[in-house]
């Protein structure tokens, strides 16, 4: 990831789905109890999260070491109930 943020400075960078229970970086399955422990040095070049929809925004509030990132949320065609429940605006230079 260094190397590709030396590269593309204007590129956002962040991990997808960090909860989704079976290989979210979070999630029950995968084994990484922290962002911290699962990028280690790495950590500083994450500009945002997305959360994937196995979480809600109340399930993020406690966890207290995303306060520090940018949180965003995308929707999934497969889940239909959920379709469409958050959106991320960027504003861009």
């Amino acid at each position: 990831m260094v190397w590709l943020k030396s590269n593309f400075p204007q590129s956002i960078f962040f991990p997808a789905h960090i909860w989704t229970p079976y290989f979210g970086v979070l999630g029950s399955r995968f084994g990484f109890e922290s962002l911290s422990i699962a990028y280690q040095d790495s950590l500083n070049l994450i500009d945002c999260i997305e959360t994937g929809l196995s979480s809600d925004p109340f399930m993020n509030w406690m966890f207290d070491e995303l306060d520090k990132f940018s949180i965003i949320s995308t929707s999934d065609a497969h889940s239909p109930e959920n379709f469409a429940r958050e959106s991320t605006t960027f504003v861009l230079e």
